[in-house]
């Protein structure tokens, strides 16, 4: 059985869970390509950004 590739455009980590998202996130190899927006209340939305940073 083979799996589809699955393809966000964003990515909300809630206040409570970006402890646990974070080292996660640290660790990959792209990092760097990663952007988060603040929200109200503590959540971020991440969207992946190949390219915007130098």
């Amino acid at each position: 059985m083979c799996c589809k590739e699955l393809l966000l455009n964003s990515y909300r980590v809630s206040r409570e869970n970006f402890s646990v998202f974070q080292p996660i996130l640290r660790d990959q190899s792209d990092v760097k390509a990663f952007r988060g927006a603040a929200q109200k209340g503590g959540d971020i939305i991440f969207t992946y950004e190949p390219g915007w940073t130098a």
